[in-house]
């Protein structure tokens, strides 16, 4: 629906939704919510009921965009899904868009989900009610204020490639309520065998050592965890091919005062080259540079990923926040993913 007028006059709805699906056993797939532009040339747009949402009822999908411009303003996002969970596969990329935006202001809510290949520049992000951003390349975002509520999440997409996702934010205010989060963990190197990794050994940046992983006949074996902070325990354990017998732990290369990569993935494990294990991928990077007040209640952590048996765990991520003033009294963390029974070591936190 797109919709460009002089200006706009009354109280109807507009919208656009997915079409529902059956639920149960075998559950179709409800269609994703549509997009919607408003757009006054002179005027304003009227306080109408606007709604791309998912489908009701099946494997829930994405909601869809609404644009509402007003002739003085650069315009509003509005992501809304009306409290429908999307299906997990999906959900860091239910409603996907790409290229730098340059809006007024974005609202996300009710469980939508903006995952962003670009840069978004806006006087406000706002969202409440369990509304995520996913922030899906390595650009700085400028927002003049960024509040987080109601069970809400900032983050960065989890890494399936070679291409670094880190949070970067360039703010004036932020504030986070205690029942949100910035979250990033698992969101650095990937473990070995983890999110499309091919290899055995845990992902990290240059110049440092990759977790070793472990091919083995048995259970009896460990991979080494990842580096950053901290170096990585190695692993430990008989009955493995030489080829693949370097379970070495992980090693960092950042700095405490100034972290700017991701803590190191895990090593993953193999059972006689069969069956494949994966090591917990790294914590995530967060770089956040605000001039005013950064208020956290909530919880900022960039955690690396644990593991269910003995393959290397995660390394703490990074986290690193310059502000004017801190207030609040939330938690922030990177700790390293465990694993049975050694652990990765912590990242950087900066503040």
């Amino acid at each position: 629906v797109s919709v460009t007028a002089a200006d706009f006059a009354g109280s109807g709805t507009i919208r656009a939704n997915g079409g529902s699906s059956a639920s149960g056993a075998q559950s179709g797939g409800a269609g994703g919510g549509g997009r919607i532009a408003l757009i006054a040339t002179s005027g304003t747009v009227a306080n109408y009921t606007v709604q791309a949402f998912s489908g009701a009822t099946g494997n829930l999908a994405g909601a869809g965009t609404i644009y509402e411009k007003n002739a003085a303003d650069n315009g509003t996002l509005i992501i809304d899904n009306n409290s429908l969970i999307p299906q997990a596969e999906i959900a860091e990329d239910s409603t996907p868009l790409t290229g730098n935006l340059n809006l007024a202001s974005v609202i996300i809510r009710n469980r939508g989900v903006l995952a962003l290949n670009g840069v978004l520049t806006a006087s406000t992000l706002t969202m409440s009610t369990n509304g995520a951003f996913v922030s899906q390349n390595d650009g700085t975002h400028i927002i003049d204020t960024v509040t987080v509520t109601g069970g809400s999440n900032l983050t960065a997409h989890t890494r399936i490639s070679a291409t670094d996702y880190a949070l970067r934010i360039q703010a004036v205010d932020v504030f986070v309520d205690n029942t949100s989060t910035i979250n990033l963990n698992g969101k650095g190197y990937r473990g070995g065998f983890a999110n499309g990794s091919a290899d055995y050994a845990g992902e990290a940046p240059a110049g440092a050592v990759r977790a070793g992983g472990a091919e083995c006949y048995a259970y009896a074996l460990g991979a080494g965890g990842g580096g950053h902070g901290g170096n990585g325990a190695a692993g430990t354990g008989p009955h493995c091919v030489a080829a693949q017998a370097v379970q070495v732990g992980g090693t960092g290369v950042d700095t405490y005062d100034n972290p700017t990569t991701m803590g190191g993935g895990g090593g993953g494990t193999s059972n006689n080259n069969i069956y494949f294990y994966s090591g917990g991928s790294g914590g995530g990077l967060t770089v956040m540079t605000v001039s005013g007040t950064f208020t956290n209640e909530g919880t900022i952590s960039a955690d690396g990923t644990a593991t269910a048996s003995t393959q290397g765990g995660g390394a703490g991520g990074g986290i690193s926040i310059t502000a004017n003033s801190f207030e609040g009294t939330g938690v922030i963390r990177a700790n390293g993913g465990a694993t049975a029974p050694y652990n990765a070591p912590a990242g950087w936190v900066v503040g």
